[in-house]
């Protein structure tokens, strides 16, 4: 199996209607050069309820404002405790905005790796801030940053450091550009390098550090893999390792890149991402025009698109450059599942890929090469983190008297992906009661209805009553609708 990292590449072909081909010409140029007019309008003019970090590149983030960054970003930032680990290149830890948002573990110092040995002057433990498979030696460092006692796999190809920074990039520092997510800890985990010459012969070694790489993870407890790689051959130890994510008790969520061969799926398979696991989100990759890019995937197999064209990301060196390719599109839903998972701790990875598909937007403008497809899904991590039921109620007779009985309309939706039970209760701030509206068992994706009540209300008005929708046992939060009788 020879695997890539995905970056895009030239002018491809690409499989459009069933499996017939369409030519493109070539793999998003324009997005090196310039933005498209609307783009460039939403980042002067993105909405006034948003958080604006200070970073020095956010300017051309055009990625953050067109999945809805800032405004989720008022709800959450992430947070420290949520491990993603990048199985990728490595990553550069002495890059200014990547040096502080390192996942680390202390390991006694013989264990580290076998070439660190055990000098008498040096402390008894050691950090390690990921491994490297790569070379076939766990831990084994390839560079030593703030002394002997810090391990960590460094990142000479660049490709993991651009993913990382998507992620979760130190934000407002003042310097370089903002992630996805503020807060989380990135767990870089070598296995890919640019010397791809390193197996010889053996062109199986690269899913076999893979699998080691994912197993690692795993081990170590990560909450989120990132995936921006893959081949066009399956593997059985690669899958072997990604079926042990499944486990509920893990509660690992896998974010993999669709592929840069312009290629429906399901003519064309890229794996890890044509695997059937049902805790993998596949990403491909739309530009800034809510276009596909022409080198991405496409097909049934790929479960939400995300900006991959012309991203701006960081680079090896302690630099920034303009990245392209699925690569780039994946760690977008990584860092939106981090903001996500921040609010709804209790959910299961099936529930966090299924609601950041069922939030996404569809622009008219993303469709299959040719337009032959519906609009397919956008990530928008704004209306994924927003309270996901979305719900509207009125008063219908507005000049109630005391005494009088008075209607409640309402219209509610409790997203399936979700929320399967969905509650709607009627409660009296005045005689401090609370009426189910619903059997949770009864509601389906939308329910409409009206209310009749005659309340016991003592004492002097105003008196309020409120319509509260919920998820039990879900951690989603309420959402509800208040109204005062005067």
């Amino acid at each position: 199996m020879s695997m890539r990292l995905l970056f895009a590449v030239g002018a491809l072909a690409v499989c459009a209607d069933a499996c017939a081909a369409d030519a493109v010409d070539e793999a998003c140029p324009e997005q090196k050069a310039s933005l498209s007019p609307q783009a460039a309008k939403n980042l002067s003019h993105y909405h006034l309820d948003a958080a604006r970090p200070n970073d020095q590149r956010f300017g051309t983030q055009w990625n953050l404002i067109r999945i809805g960054a800032p405004a989720a970003w008022l709800r959450t930032k992430g947070d420290r405790s949520i491990v993603v680990a990048v199985i990728d290149s490595g990553v550069d830890l002495q890059h200014p905005d990547l040096m502080g948002q390192m996942w680390t573990h202390w390991v006694p110092n013989n264990a580290a790796s076998g070439t660190i040995d055990g000098d008498a002057h040096r402390a008894q433990m050691q950090t390690i801030h990921g491994a490297n498979f790569y070379t076939g030696t766990n831990h084994m460092p390839c560079n030593l940053f703030g002394g002997p006692r810090t391990v960590f796999p460094c990142d000479a190809e660049g490709h993991g450091t651009a993913v990382a920074s998507i992620i979760a990039a130190q934000t407002g520092n003042a310097t370089g550009i903002a992630g996805v997510a503020w807060y989380a800890q990135l767990m870089p985990v070598k296995f890919l390098d640019e010397d791809t010459d390193k197996c010889g012969a053996d062109r199986d070694c690269f899913p076999k550090h893979a699998a080691k790489a994912i197993r690692y993870a795993v081990d170590s407890r990560a909450n989120v893999l990132n995936l921006s790689w893959g081949g066009g051959d399956p593997d059985s130890g690669l899958y072997d390792a990604l079926q042990q994510t499944t486990d509920p008790k893990k509660n690992i969520l896998i974010v993999a890149a669709a592929g840069n061969a312009g290629k429906n799926l399901q003519c064309v398979p890229h794996y890890p991402a044509s695997y059937a696991l049902e805790n993998m989100l596949v990403v491909g990759a739309s530009d800034s025009a809510d276009g596909i890019c022409a080198a991405s995937n496409f097909g049934a197999k790929v479960d939400l698109y995300a900006p991959g064209c012309g991203v701006v990301a960081a680079e090896t060196g302690g630099g920034y450059a303009t990245k392209d390719g699925t690569s780039m599109a994946a760690p977008h839903a990584a860092g939106a599942a981090v903001l996500l998972k921040s609010l709804a701790r209790n959910w299961s990875p099936k529930e966090i890929k299924g609601y950041l598909v069922e939030s996404a937007d569809h622009p008219d403008t993303l469709r299959y090469p040719g337009g032959k497809s519906p609009p397919l899904p956008r990530l928008n991590v704004d209306r994924a983190t927003s309270a996901p039921i979305e719900f509207d109620a009125k008063i219908e007779n507005t000049l109630w008297q005391r005494g009088d009985s008075y209607e409640l309309a309402w219209t509610v939706r409790f997203p399936s992906q979700v929320c399967p039970r969905g509650n709607l209760e009627l409660v009296s701030e005045s005689d401090k009661t609370t009426q189910s509206l619903t059997a949770p068992a009864d509601v389906v994706d939308w329910s409409t209805g009206k209310i009749e009540a005659l309340p016991n209300f003592d004492g002097q008005g105003p008196w309020r009553v409120h319509l509260r929708a919920t998820c039990p046992g879900t951690g989603v939060v309420s959402t509800s609708r208040s109204f005062t009788l005067l």
